[in-house]
């Protein structure tokens, strides 16, 4: 599976708003009336190829088919495999139940999915490969049309079957999971031969604590949890790791979830199961918390994370800024390149239903990809700058066989120190005087270069050279603090400058060297100075038009001009005429 190497991947849980053709196809099928099969087949397939459109318009980098097909994720295996008929009657769960009056209110808006839920009344086998093979021929060909990085497709856990379609059949409920862990292996097996990441979709290890095993005790529930997992391993024993990936989820529907098993209980146990990658609910108002479950988790070297960062059951659409902040929470316990932005459950997980309009599901994936783009721009790879990388394809082994790809000159003979900046396919750069030049990462062409036209003698403030050392981004904008003290805003794209705003007072020794930093909108920048003898400070400033909003010195002014009240207790404690010195506070 692909790592967030270079920039924080983006993809969903799979289904996604249905069209009311293809809701009234799969209904009909459902029904099994008598219409013409070759053109509900092209309904589909029309779907199929709007929906992975859509999906790489808003830049989601992983894409599915939608689940187009399917009148829902668990109950479409009827279909394909043999031994379910009639129907099973609606149970709702245990957080529903204790309260009749808003499942009354759901019901009557139509917030419930109606769908055949059938039961096992005979031997289960494979019945019918074919709506697989069209399902895998319609992911394929609308990729090759829209050209997205990767495509995954769905498919149903032993135990998620088992949770929708009880057993009338088999002597245990044991015996029903093997029976159908073994049908639905020839399933899993199929999709990765097709060369499409296979997701496994197991909300029984979460929802079937609040609903088929409501009765059992926490722990029989997490006990049979365990045996679920062992299940699935074994009917993927001939898929690798990096091939799947598997989404646990505690119910797609917009109600109380007080009954939820917490995910400190679940997680030990979900880390056990094969798929490299690992979904999760992380933005809902009952689970947005338990992201700190994973600080103290023994999470194995070879796990990718795909949080949810999108709510799926409310219109809100979820600010970029908030999908950031939700992102970088797990990249700093695993690093970004085992995190990929992912969504809390699907846009249409049962046809005919879904709480979010079609079109705001997508402006809400499109926030998602914007929010991933906030989190992958940081100076120093992460806010605490350790610059270390986690990647292991270069190391001591074969670090000897780098080469030369390309080299530019910088027009410069002076000190170079900046960390470059790598985003979508450019390398952004600061050079001496302040500098900024903008390459393409594979051909070394020069894109675009910008001169800020630093004047000459602001170099004799400088105490360490003319250098600059680095840039920040955010959005579509890199930001530049210059020699002589401004800050600057420029296109990403083109180099065009945005605004620039003087951070000093130029009557005063100031330069400025450091690298900007963004965080929640804020562009922070120091400056330099103490060998010169002046207070240094830290300011932040919107990053929309350069406004200042706040500026912090690192050392007090004279005594009894001091306006902030941490100066102010310096004034008790701290010796020296600090403001003319600087005293080593400059930043």
């Amino acid at each position: 599976m692909m790592g967030s190497i270079d920039r924080i991947l983006t993809t969903h849980v799979g289904s996604l708003p249905r069209s009311q053709a293809v809701t009234e196809v799969l209904f009909a099928r459902e029904r099994e009336e008598s219409r013409d099969s070759d053109r509900d087949d092209a309904v589909i397939n029309a779907a199929v190829a709007e929906v992975v459109r859509r999906q790489v318009e808003v830049g989601i980098d992983l894409v599915s088919d939608g689940e187009m097909s399917k009148i829902s994720y668990a109950t479409y295996i009827a279909r394909r495999l043999s031994g379910f008929d009639g129907d099973t009657p609606r149970e709702p769960g245990q957080d529903l139940v204790e309260f009749p009056g808003l499942l009354r209110k759901l019901a009557e808006r139509g917030s419930t999915a109606k769908y055949r839920r059938p039961r096992c009344v005979g031997p289960v086998s494979v019945k019918d490969l074919r709506p697989l093979e069209v399902d895998i021929s319609n992911l394929n060909a609308a990729a090759a049309a829209a050209h997205p990085m990767g495509t995954f497709m769905n498919a149903a856990s032993p135990g998620v079957v088992a949770l929708f379609q009880p057993n009338d059949f088999y002597r245990t409920q044991d015996e029903y999971l093997e029976v159908l862990a073994a049908a639905l292996t020839t399933e899993y097996e199929a999709i990765v031969r097709a060369g499409i990441i296979l997701q496994v979709d197991a909300p029984d290890l979460a929802m079937g604590r609040h609903t088929m095993y409501r009765d059992r005790s926490l722990e029989a529930f997490e006990i049979l949890a365990a045996r679920h997992i062992e299940v699935l391993n074994h009917a993927l024993r001939n898929v690798p790791a990096e091939r799947v990936r598997m989404h646990v989820c505690w119910g797609n529907y917009e109600g109380p979830h007080h009954h939820d098993v917490p995910m400190q209980r679940l997680l030990p146990i979900v880390l056990k199961a094969k798929p490299q990658g690992l979904l999760f609910e992380a933005a809902n108002p009952r689970h947005a918390h338990e992201w700190s479950v994973f600080k103290d988790a023994s999470i194995p070297d070879d796990k990718i994370l795909i949080p949810g960062m999108l709510a799926t059951t409310t219109n809100y659409i979820e600010h970029p800024q908030l999908v950031a902040e939700r992102i970088e929470r797990f990249a700093n316990i695993v690093g970004r390149e085992r995190v990929m932005a992912g969504t809390d459950c699907g846009f249409g997980t049962f046809a005919g239903f879904g709480p979010v309009e079609p079109d705001i599901a997508y402006l809400k994936l499109r926030s998602l990809v914007e929010g991933a783009q906030l989190a992958s721009r940081t100076h120093g790879r992460t806010y605490d700058e350790q610059r270390f990388s986690p990647l292991d394809r270069i190391n001591t082994g074969n670090v000897r066989n780098l080469g030369l790809a390309w080299f530019a000159d910088l027009d410069t003979a002076r000190g170079q120190e900046a960390t470059p900046l790598v985003i979508d396919g450019a390398v952004y750069i600061t050079t001496a005087w302040s500098k900024v030049k903008a390459y393409e990462a594979v051909s070394g062409k020069l894109l675009w270069q910008y001169d800020p036209k630093v004047p000459g003698e602001a170099g004799v403030l400088a105490c360490c050279d003319v250098v600059n050392r680095g840039l920040a981004a955010w959005g579509h904008r890199l930001y530049l603090g210059t020699l002589d003290g401004r800050l600057i805003a420029l296109d990403r794209e083109t180099g065009r400058l945005i605004w620039s705003k003087l951070t000093v007072d130029r009557s005063k020794p100031y330069a400025i060297t450091g690298a900007p930093r963004v965080i929640d909108g804020r562009v922070i920048i120091g400056n330099t100075g103490a060998e010169m003898g002046v207070r240094g400070y830290v300011a932040a400033y919107d990053s929309k038009d350069g406004q200042e909003l706040w500026r912090f010195y690192t050392v007090p002014d004279r005594r009894g001009a001091n306006v902030a009240r941490h100066l102010k207790r310096a004034e008790a404690t701290w010796k020296g005429e600090w403001w003319t010195l600087g005293g080593g506070g400059t930043v």
